[in-house]
């Protein structure tokens, strides 16, 4: 970025494309024209949506109503002069998409990045062709040798950048497992949030719903069908570790399902691992205490549960053991409150202000932990003119792909 002359320099294609995309709906929140930033912002959704590795063919047709009304309004608010073929263009992409497919399989992104290797073989400035030639063989040559090495890492056996496969087979790592890429230590949880965490994995695992339901029915049958939703809450929170564990002799454990269950009705053990950092689903999450003073970030979780959506970040990450029978990854998290701490605009875009939280932990019915598996990573830029407040950044795994399929009957 050169200051002087206001001008941003040495961008690549894809690099236009995350600030269009991402960056520029946010810087443009600084301006008091309101008509140029919903405009550029409508543009940044269509480029976000058409670029999107998993396409609706249904939605197509929307897109490209959008273009045309976003390219008319531009015409209105913009000078003639701009109109050049490249703006024109945009009426075309959405046909181009029906007729190509998705937009990765196209560009022209992957072909940069070649290139940009052949060059770093010259090394005679006055012969690059040459330079060319000999490093693509060299590079050729070497890897053809690379397929009958073992026990040496190359590129075909080179775990992926963000691998999360679980490094520990003995012990049972809940939903999907993880790697963990952080310090570890022991740490002895505190009552509250012991019982904060042991609840939630009693009433979200999946072996553990039938259960549930049956002490539910027992509970509203014993007050005459009189209850409401804030009763329930206050049984799950008060009686069901309880009652569970007195049912403990009614599970099947020949099952491995039973089995689980008969883990999780002993209870929590007092001793877990607290750690910095963990990858899991692709994604590389780390505490906010380990990004304090650094420029990348990592501790933003988003996760959607019944209907809503709940941002927050990433104060811990426990491995809670149900005495070797067990194990769970949890995090703990700073919740924004759904009602005052999240603005939405028409554009679909999100600011959250983390000054007013909500399940903070301080009380024995608040849910600060998720599963690790439920998180999905958001990152968050401040606000120029609402101080405060954090514009959502939403972000997917490099290598992770949406399959779906469209049967035509």
């Amino acid at each position: 970025m050169n200051m002087k002359q206001r001008r941003l320099i040495n961008l690549k294609s894809h690099d236009n494309h995350v600030l269009m995309q991402d960056i520029l709906p946010i810087a443009l929140r600084a301006s008091k024209s309101t008509k140029i930033i919903d405009l550029l912002g409508d543009l940044s959704s269509f480029f976000k949506s058409l670029c999107s590795p998993t396409l609706d063919y249904n939605e197509l047709n929307t897109l490209q109503s959008k273009i045309i009304l976003i390219l008319c309004q531009m015409e209105i608010e913009f000078l003639p002069t701009f109109f050049t073929i490249m703006v024109h263009l945009l009426i075309h992409l959405v046909e181009e998409v029906k007729l190509g497919g998705p937009v990765q399989y196209r560009w022209m992104y992957p072909i940069e990045r070649y290139l940009a290797h052949l060059k770093s073989y010259v090394r005679n400035k006055s012969q690059p062709e040459g330079s060319i030639a000999e490093g693509y063989i060299l590079e050729e040559t070497i890897t053809f040798c690379s397929r009958y090495l073992e026990g040496v890492e190359t590129i075909y056996n080179r775990s992926k950048r963000n691998d999360d496969v679980i490094q520990d087979m003995d012990c049972y790592l809940y939903q999907s497992g993880g790697k963990v890429i952080g310090v570890i230590e022991k740490v002895r949880l505190d009552d509250k949030s012991l019982k904060q965490a042991h609840r939630y994995v009693l009433v979200h695992s999946d072996e553990m719903k039938v259960v549930l339901d049956e002490f539910l029915f027992e509970k509203h049958h014993e007050n005459h069908l009189t209850s409401t939703p804030s009763d329930e809450n206050d049984w799950i929170i008060n009686e069901f570790s309880d009652w569970l564990q007195i049912q403990v002799h009614n599970f099947d454990t020949s099952t491995k399902e039973g089995q689980l269950r008969k883990a999780l009705a002993g209870g929590l053990s007092r001793i877990g691992k607290r750690m910095t950092g963990f990858m899991i689903n692709g994604y590389k999450y780390q505490i906010v205490d380990r990004e304090r003073h650094r420029k990348t970030q990592n501790s933003g979780i988003m996760v959607e549960a019944e209907g809503q959506i709940y941002y927050g970040k990433l104060k811990g990450i426990y491995e809670l053991d149900y005495f070797g029978n067990y194990k769970v990854v949890m995090f703990r998290c700073d919740w924004v409150d759904i009602h005052k701490g999240i603005k939405s605009y028409p554009d679909k875009s999100v600011c959250v202000n983390f000054s007013k939280l909500m399940h903070t932990g301080r009380n024995l019915f608040d849910d600060p932990f998720v599963f690790s598996s439920q998180a999905k990573q958001v990152f968050y830029v401040e606000d120029e003119i609402h101080k405060g407040w954090l514009h959502v950044i939403r972000t997917k795994p490099r290598d992770l792909i949406d399959l779906v399929s469209f049967c035509n009957e």
